[in-house]
C-alpha cells in the first residue's frame, strides 16, 4: 500500500480496548494499526472502527511463528508468559485477574515484517503486549533504526509474569538504537502496601506520593536531529516528519520540545512550511493544536504572552490574539 508523506502511520501492538487515548486528539491523517491476538476482542474492535484504525487479528513479536495466547479471567491481562502469583500486581494489588481460563494458538508476526509487506514506513510504536514487549521491538529492529521517530511501551520495573524483561532491558535496548527517555507516565502513586495510604476522596486532587512503582508507560524518542538526517536530505519529507514529530511531542506531555523543535527547524529552514505542506491536513491539525495550547497564556498579558505569540507567529506565520480574536483564529483554523 501507498501511504502518503502527511499519512501518519501508528503500529499499536497490544490494540485492546481501541485506540490509545493519547491518540484520540490527534487531528491529522492517520493510519493506525492495532493488532489483537484475541479473536473476540479483535472482532470487536472491527464493529467500532473509525476512519483510519485497522485491526490486525494477530500478534506482534521477535519473529513469524505460532505461540500460545493464555487468556486470563481479565482479558486485559492476557500473554504468552505465565502469570507470577507471588508477584506484588497479581498477589497483592490485583489477585485472581491473573487466573488462567483458556489457552489459544495464535499466528505471530514481526514489526518488520508486517511493514515490508505493506509497504510502509511506520512513524510511531505503541507497545503494551502484558511482558513480551522487547520480543516485540526486537522484531521492529529495522523500522526503529530507519523510520521510527519514538515509541510508548508500557514496562515493568519488577516483573509480573514469569520471564519477562522489565524497564532495564527495555531502555537499554532503545538507548543502543539512538532513542533516549523522554518521559514516564508516573505522578508518585504507586501500588499501595497499606490500603489506608491512598486518596479517601475520588474526586479532589491526589498530591501524596506513595506506594510501589511496578509498572507504567513509557516514552522514549529520538533526537530531531536524527529524524532529519534519516530524510536523504528531501525538503518535504523534513517537512512532514517534523510536523509528526512535533504533534507526538504535543500529545506526549512534552510541549517544551515541540517548540522547540518547531522554532529552530523553521529557523534553519526559512519557507520549509510552503503551500502545498500548509494545505496538508497534518499542518492545519498542528497549527491548530498550538494555537489551542498557545493561547492559555493569553489571560493574563505578559512575557510568557508575549513568547507564545511569537512563537506561534515564527512557526504559522500567523498572529496569535486575545480576546474575542483568539476564539475568531481557532474557528477558522
Amino acid at each position: 500500500m501507498s501511504v502518503d508523506l502527511a499519512t501518519t502511520v501508528v503500529i499499536d501492538a497490544g490494540g485492546r480496548y481501541g485506540m490509545h487515548p493519547s491518540w484520540q486528539a490527534f487531528g491529522g491523517d492517520l493510519h493506525y494499526f492495532a493488532f489483537e491476538p484475541d479473536a473476540a476482542e479483535a472482532e470487536r474492535l472491527q464493529g467500532q472502527s473509525r476512519e483510519g484504525f485497522e485491526v490486525v487479528p494477530r500478534a506482534l513479536g521477535r519473529r513469524p511463528e505460532e505461540r500460545d495466547l493464555r487468556l486470563t479471567r481479565h482479558r486485559g491481562c492476557s500473554s504468552f508468559l505465565e502469570v507470577d502469583p507471588e508477584s506484588d500486581w497479581f498477589g497483592r494489588y490485583r489477585p485472581g485477574e491473573g487466573q488462567l481460563e483458556t489457552t489459544v494458538r495464535v499466528a505471530v508476526e514481526s514489526v518488520d515484517g508486517f511493514a515490508a509487506a505493506r509497504g510502509l514506513r511506520a512513524d510511531f510504536l505503541k507497545v503494551d503486549t502484558e511482558g513480551t514487549e522487547l520480543d516485540v521491538l526486537e522484531g521492529a529492529e529495522r523500522q526503529l533504526a530507519d523510520h521510527v521517530m519514538a515509541v510508548r511501551v508500557n514496562v515493568n520495573f519488577q516483573p509480573a509474569y514469569k520471564g519477562q524483561a522489565l524497564f532495564c532491558d527495555v531502555h537499554g535496548y532503545l538507548e543502543a538504537r539512538g532513542f533516549f527517555l523522554l518521559n514516564l507516565d508516573y505522578f508518585g502513586r504507586g501500588i499501595p502496601c497499606y490500603g489506608l495510604v491512598r486518596n479517601p476522596d475520588p474526586l479532589s486532587p491526589d498530591a501524596e506520593r506513595y506506594g510501589v512503582l511496578v509498572a507504567t508507560d513509557g516514552v522514549w524518542i529520538k533526537r530531531h536531529r536524527q529524524v532529519r538526517e534519516s530524510c536523504g536530505g528531501d525538503a518535504a519529507t523534513e517537512a512532514y516528519w517534523t510536523m509528526k514529530y512535533a504533534y507526538f511531542c504535543l500529545l506526549n506531555h512534552a510541549p517544551d520540545l515541540a517548540f522547540e523543535t518547531l522554532t529552530r527547524f523553521v529557523g534553519e529552514r526559512p519557507g520549509a512550511f510552503g503551500v502545498d505542506i500548509a494545505e496538508s491536513g497534518l499542518y492545519r491539525a498542528l497549527r491548530r493544536a498550538c494555537a489551542t495550547f498557545l493561547g492559555r497564556w493569553r489571560v493574563y498579558p505578559d512575557a510568557q504572552w508575549d513568547l507564545a505569540r511569537s512563537t506561534f507567529r515564527q512557526v504559522f506565520e500567523l498572529e496569535l490574539e486575545a480576546g474575542s480574536k483568539y476564539w475568531e483564529l481557532i474557528q477558522r483554523l
